[in-house]
This record gives C-alpha cells, structure tokens and sequence, in this order.
C-alpha cells in the first residue's frame, strides 16, 4: 500500500512539474493589508494542442517503424 502511495505521489508530482513546464498552469497572487490570494490558472486549451501535438508524433514515429519492420520481399519466385 505504501509503494502505492509513493507511486501516486510521484505521478502528480510529475504532472505538475510537466504543467509548469509546459506552461499549462500558472500561478498568481495578490494581497492587500488583511490578505493574501493564490490564484491558479490551467489553460485547457494549451493543454489539447500539446496533447494533439504529441499523439501526432507519435502516429508519426509509429508509420516510421512500421516501415522500417516490414518484411522485405525474398528473391524471385
């Protein structure tokens, strides 16, 4: 139960990391004399074009492969 905990820990860990790098949340704040705010924005639409982005690599990198694997025709018949 531990390692499983530690594994999700990780994976948001990661996913934040990644949305700050990727500028997908971004933090601001603000205060006045009795408070202080935190605001967090997540551009959703950031998001989707980099998600389309990467499944478009990826449909890429996978046509490539598929034609580099596929069987080369034997000598003549």
């Amino acid at each position: 139960m531990r390692t499983f905990v530690i594994l999700i820990l990780g994976c948001v860990v990661l996913v934040v990391a990644l949305g700050f790098y990727f500028q997908w949340f971004q933090v601001s704040t603000s205060s006045g004399p009795d408070r202080s705010q935190l605001e967090v924005t997540v551009d959703k639409e950031k998001i989707r074009h980099d998600v389309n982005k990467l499944k478009e690599h990826a449909r890429e990198a996978g046509d490539e492969v598929g034609k580099k694997t596929e069987p080369r025709p034997s000598g003549p018949q």
